[in-house]
């Protein structure tokens, strides 16, 4: 139990942590490249600056977390809960997210390059002035998200959610959304009268 600790700017580099609790504890600019984290819980932890290198995350609670200014790269997260959690500019590359529960998360102006979403929950996110550069959308709900003015060109889409979502001034230019049929872009045109 590591709960209520100040532990900024640790260098938590090649750790495993299992079962480990992090909750109200100070992590700001803590260093996490190569771990494994496990079933850990990150409650309203201050993890701003950190960086998440080569990093695999499975079934932890980062609920109410400040993730702002924060690097991933190469990470691969599964099964995990990050709702309310502020992911303000924060930076993303070549990441894995997998069953994920991101409910009232917020994304302001956060950037992710080339990374891959699947049976990801935004459910009234603020994704707003985000940045989504080649990333794929697998089964993603947007319901109630705010998307005005983010960059989703180059995406792929298959099987979202946009209903009520908010896509004022959102970039949508050469998005993918499947084969080339008839039935496939009448689907994905009914999706967005949702919105």
């Amino acid at each position: 139990d590591l709960s209520h600790l100040n532990l900024s700017a640790a260098d938590l580099s090649l750790t495993r942590l299992k079962g480990t609790l992090f909750d109200h504890s100070n992590l700001k600019g803590a260093r996490l490249d190569g771990a494994y984290i496990m079933e850990s819980r990150f409650n309203n932890s201050d993890l701003r600056r950190a960086s998440f290198r080569n990093v695999e995350i499975e079934d932890s609670n980062f609920s109410y977390a400040d993730l702002s200014y924060s690097e991933f790269q190469d990470l691969k997260i599964t099964g995990s809960d990050f709702t309310a959690a502020q992911f303000f500019k924060t930076r993303l590359f070549r990441s894995d997210f997998t069953a994920l529960n991101m409910h009232n998360s917020r994304w302001t102006e956060a950037g992710l390059y080339e990374s891959r979403m699947t049976n990801v929950d935004f459910t009234g996110a603020d994704l707003s002035f985000t940045h989504f550069v080649k990333a794929s959308f697998d089964n993603v709900n947007f319901f109630f998200s705010d998307l005005s003015r983010a960059d989703l060109s180059r995406a792929t889409f298959k099987e979202i959610i946009l209903k009520d979502a908010l896509l004022y001034l959102t970039n949508l230019k050469w998005i993918k959304i499947g084969e080339e049929k008839r039935d496939v872009l009448a689907e994905f045109c009914r999706n967005l009268t949702t919105a």
